[in-house]
């Protein structure tokens, strides 16, 4: 509830989203209990990797952006 309010979701749609991903990665990212949720070992990995990536993907379009205004619209291939 307290992670669905911080993202702004609804707590079912964050659940929903959350079994997508796990189902698409094919394991478990968090055990729940009736004390909250913990990463799993999985849950670890993501994290890491998405500490890495996310900032990436936000540079590139960064990059993509100052690349597109600098060159101006493409043309069209004939």
């Amino acid at each position: 509830t307290k992670a669905a309010a911080t993202l702004g979701l609804a707590q079912p749609a964050l659940s929903a989203q959350l079994r997508r991903i796990e189902k698409a990665l094919g394991g478990t990212l968090f055990e729940r209990d009736h004390t909250g949720a913990r990463a799993t070992p999985l849950g670890e990995l993501v994290l890491e990797r998405a500490r890495v990536v996310l900032p990436a993907v936000s540079e590139l379009q960064a990059e993509a952006v100052r690349f597109a205004n600098a060159t101006g619209p493409l043309e069209r291939f004939r």
